[in-house]
């Protein structure tokens, strides 16, 4: 394995050795020989896949899924079992008025109207109003704000979500002087979905026009920037296509065609970059379009294979967690890296080739325009790096580990429904929650209580039991709600004579209640809704009150939680559970491929890190503008996870490109110090380039009604911009000069450098 990984490296191949090591040379001889038969092909599997991309947020799940042995889990399946009304989908409508207040005529009757329509709507089992005995709350007299809670004949997701798209369409239909808004975990669902699918088509309209405008500043030609977001698309389609059919047999979660998108552009531009600009340099130095393009394979079609390794293990890391969301996403991943790949490698030389000097068209632009190879002022930059590589080393370290500082202060945590822009509908229908101070109704907390095996509820102390409970729980979250078997309204002495036996005949005496008793009356079910929605400060500490109170008040039954809130707590433990096994895995496979790349271990070491500076100073900065500067609470538990997989990856792009130059040029027998600086001079206009055009890309994703997104795209442009800049032209070339009688052996080329 170590030996195949060096071949990658090699520089000339003899013919009688090419059938053992020489794959990339022979893919090289292969699409350049047949360069029509390869584009035809791709177009080909690209027209097929094409379809399947085609309404793809419809196949998609917008459900954060808990891990499956998740206390929140079997809370909900035992519930689903033994309490089937009190399983099913639930809604939340909220109403306002500028013109009619509550209890006024007019408004009372454009209420009655809208629960016309809503009954009619499929799916539709049971209507509460501020008209329903104990539920004055909803709709307090004299407000401009009103609540509706729907419980759905439904209990799956994908079935609730159709409910809601019939509801939403109901009411497109009704034109009143009411704003309504549906809200819950189904519409939550469908709007993130929906949301996933908008910032693609976003992302196309802000991100290629940029980067198209770079890459003619970069090329000097504008048919030379076509080819980049050209196949750019092709790789991310392609990806799409193969993530929609996996999708019939595996659940997809609807962020893994933002995370495909965003990664599949940076990654397959910034492969096609590297691979046209090795291709100019050689047609510049006399040589046949086939020639220059093969030799392109074979110089920069290995760094960008080993980049696309190093994404792909880096991703492996998301493969851990036994989460839905977070291997959606690095499956995804790990297919658009591969595509990208595959497609940079094979299709774009057999397109330059075809091309030939065509490439740099039209001429005139390209003679006035043309870059230099080399940079006299990089060469200048990395000529003052080399001659002082201690004090450069320490400025670059001391900026990033500043930079990083704010990630002390992280707070981590899922705002579910808040992740949402305001000007999403289920987020809309929390904001006029708040209103009524019933903004707290979606962080629901499920307390279920199992008697045991042959006890029951009727006729026994546990009627005062709930009783007690339901009561400590009312006082305890103040003017939150708390329903369940033993509501507060009626007295201790009428409930224990109104559940002295079970109900004859399905007969409940409190109607109300009987969907939170079991019909063997052995499980029973309290639901917790705070008054506000819940916070990284106030989450954790509101589920433990909830545990301890119902412990103290059913002390020899068994208790357990479920709700949102419990389900999120399960998510976080499950995610980072696993996660530093995971991080220190792709360390120690990074570092061991890199040594067996390179043949030393000072360069492995020194390149990560280097790259947890990077992320160290990304998420500082993150930290600083999202919680200090913008005000958000926390960050999502999501993200830290997801920029770590990719920003450990894609920084083996530049770390690749850089030390491939240097290794050509030490290779030709010039000294170790003048080789880092041709090797930075001649990389250092295209990895910036390269940077600025991925950091473009993930950029635009900042525009994204997701506030998950958003932090994402900022940290990854914010990682891959310090790593091209500061890390790689400043940091690496500074440590590879201080550490020469590390990676040198006397009278030989550097050792990681040389095979």
């Amino acid at each position: 394995m170590l030996r195949m990984l060096r071949n990658l490296l090699k520089k000339d191949v003899p013919a009688a050795t090419a059938a053992r090591m020489g794959m990339l040379r022979m893919l090289a001889d292969w699409v350049t020989r047949y360069p029509l038969l390869v584009v035809a092909g791709w177009l080909i599997l690209t027209i097929a896949l094409l379809p399947f991309t085609w309404n793809m947020g419809q196949r998609l799940t917008g459900e954060l899924t808990p891990p499956a042995h998740s206390q929140a889990l079997e809370v909900q399946r035992l519930i689903s079992r033994n309490m089937p009304d009190a399983g099913k989908q639930q809604l939340v409508l909220t109403l306002h008025s500028e013109e009619h207040a509550v209890g006024t005529p007019e408004f009372e009757a454009g209420l009655d109207t809208l629960l016309e329509k809503i009954r009619g709507v499929p799916g539709v089992d049971r209507i509460i109003t501020h008209r329903d005995l104990g539920f004055e709350r909803l709709g307090p007299s004299g407000q401009e704000y009103s609540a509706i809670l729907l419980s759905m004949d439904i209990s799956s997701l994908e079935k609730a979500q159709q409910a809601v798209e019939s509801i939403r369409e109901t009411l497109k239909e009704w034109n009143s002087a009411f704003e309504v808004n549906v809200t819950g975990l189904p519409a939550v669902a469908i709007d993130l979905s929906e949301v996933s699918e908008s910032d693609v088509g976003r992302a196309e309209q802000t991100a290629l026009p940029v980067t198209s405008i770079l890459l003619v500043a970069a090329f000097g030609a504008l048919l030379s920037a076509l080819i980049p977001p050209l196949v750019g698309w092709i790789a991310v389609i392609l990806a799409l296509g193969a993530i929609a059919l996996l999708s019939r047999a595996y659940p997809v979660h609807s962020l893994a065609q933002t995370v495909t998108v965003m990664l599949g552009l940076a990654a397959g531009i910034d492969y096609c970059l590297l691979m046209v600009t090795r291709f100019r340099e050689e047609m510049d130095k006399g040589q046949s379009p086939r020639e220059a393009a093969m030799r392109s394979v074979t110089t920069a079609g290995r760094a960008i294979v080993l980049s696309g390794i190093m994404v792909a293990v880096s991703l492996v890391a998301l493969l851990f967690p036994p989460l839905n969301l977070v291997r959606s996403i690095g499956m995804a991943g790990i297919v658009v890296i591969l595509f990208s790949v595959l497609v940079a490698v094979t299709l774009v030389p057999a397109l330059l080739t075809l091309l030939g000097a065509r490439i740099n068209w039209p001429k005139a632009i390209y003679r006035w325009f043309a870059p230099s190879i080399k940079g006299k002022g990089w060469e200048r930059l990395a000529g003052c790096i080399a001659a002082r590589p201690g004090r450069w080393a320490a400025v670059a370290t001391l900026f990033l580990l500043a930079l990083g500082l704010p990630l002390g202060r992280i707070e981590i945590y899922n705002e579910g429904v808040q992740n949402l822009s305001p000007s999403v509908e289920s987020r809309k229908g929390v904001e006029a929650l708040k209103h009524l101070d019933l903004d707290g109704m979606l962080d629901r907390v499920d307390v279920l209580v199992d008697l045991g095996e042959g006890n029951t509820f009727y006729g026994t102390p546990a009627v005062e039991q709930a009783a007690r409970l339901t009561k400590e729980l009312e006082s305890a979250i103040g003017k939150g709600i708390v329903l369940g078997p033993a509501p507060s309204k009626i007295p201790e002495d009428a409930l224990r004579k109104l559940y002295a036996s079970p109900p004859v005949e399905n007969a409940f005496p409190i109607p109300e209640a009987a969907r939170y008793i079991s019909e063997s009356g052995r499980f029973l079910l309290f639901r917790v809704m705070p008054e506000d929605a819940l916070g990284a400060q106030t989450r954790d500490s509101f589920v433990r009150q909830v545990r301890d109170l119902a412990r103290q008040s059913f002390a020899k039954a068994s208790v357990f939680l479920g709700g949102d809130p419990v389900a999120f707590q399960d998510f976080d433990r499950a995610l980072y559970r696993n996660f530093p096994v995971a991080v220190a895995l792709v360390l120690l496979l990074t570092f061991l491929f890199l040594f067996a790349v390179f043949r030393s271990p000072y360069v492995a070491m020194v390149a990560v890190a280097g790259n947890l500076f990077v992320l160290a100073a990304s998420m500082g900065a993150l930290v600083a503008v999202f919680q200090w500067e913008l005000g958000h609470a926390a960050v999502h538990p999501m993200v830290p996870v997801i920029v770590f997989a990719i920003t450990f990856g894609l920084s083996m792009d530049y770390q690749v490109f850089l030390l491939s130059r240097v290794w050509e040029f030490h290779l030709e027998g010039k000294p170790l110090r003048d080789a880092i600086v041709n090797g930075v001079s001649c990389t250092a206009r295209i990895i910036t380039f390269a940077a600025l055009i991925m950091g473009v890309v993930f950029a635009t994703f900042m525009i994204s009604d997701v506030m998950t997104v958003k932090m994402l795209g900022f940290g990854l442009a914010a990682a891959v911009l310090l790593d091209a800049t500061i890390a790689r032209l400043i940091l690496m070339p500074a440590l590879l000069a201080l550490g020469q009688r590390f990676i040198r052996r006397k009278g030989e080329p550097s050792a990681f450098l040389h095979h």
